[in-house]
């Protein structure tokens, strides 16, 4: 995953660049958080992780 997530995000970048679509990278969405943000060793989060990344969706997509 370290070098995995670096590499989709700048292919993302590079793919939309110049193009009228928006990325956002979340990779670092949870980096502050203590609390448990997924429920499994997959990819479910838990209710915390719902809220923080619907807040992060909701602020990227809003400019805030």
């Amino acid at each position: 995953m370290e070098k995995g997530y670096p590499a989709l995000v700048a292919a993302a970048q590079s793919a939309f660049a110049g193009r009228r679509i928006r990325f956002f990278d979340a990779t670092h969405v949870f980096d502050r958080e203590p609390r448990a943000v997924y429920m499994d060793n997959c990819c479910h989060y838990t209710l915390t992780g719902n809220r923080i990344m619907a807040d992060f969706i909701a602020k990227s997509i809003l400019g805030n």
